[in-house]
């Protein structure tokens, strides 16, 4: 009985354990796809409301997942850091392939070249999500399978 038991939370521990993984995996999509969308709400609010790029900045602070990166962004710029510089510290952190489209950002250059640098970050990034939420599904069915495996392994092993 106590074996089953011990068993039971072997099994349960694993598939605790990838659905915390999982759970990371999805977190990072939902961050992806959330600055994306603020790069492009930028563009469009710089462009059809005709404010400034660090006032359409201002307006990203309040993003669930990506707000706390403009946040730096707006903190450093009023520090009176230039708002090139301050968005590669802020950025220094991220993932390396989200960090590195979002380094490619030129933040000079007139109206229509900063629009489309916003555009073109945001479907770089929404290309990045597509192929990370490919690679995290295939991901997910070899995580799954092993930590079943090894969860069914000490159970035998105990019984």
């Amino acid at each position: 009985m106590i074996k089953g038991v011990g068993a039971l939370l072997i099994l349960s521990a694993s598939l605790l354990l990838c659905r915390e993984r999982f759970s990371r995996q999805r977190q990072k999509l939902l961050y992806i796809e959330d600055l994306a969308q603020a790069l492009s709400d930028m563009a469009s609010a710089v462009r059809f409301t005709g404010l400034t790029l660090p006032d359409a900045m201002a307006q990203q602070q309040i993003r669930l997942w990506c707000g706390g990166l403009f946040t730096a962004v707006c903190q450093g710029y009023e520090q009176g850091a230039a708002l090139a510089e301050s968005w590669q510290r802020a950025i220094e952190g991220l993932d390396w392939e989200v960090k590195r489209v979002l380094q490619a950002l030129s933040w000079q250059g007139d109206r229509e070249k900063l629009l489309g640098e916003l555009l073109r970050g945001a479907e770089a990034l929404l290309e990045t999500e597509a192929r990370w939420r490919e690679v995290m599904r295939s991901q997910r069915k070899v995580q799954l399978a092993g930590a079943l495996s090894l969860g069914l392994l000490l159970m035998i092993l105990l019984i």
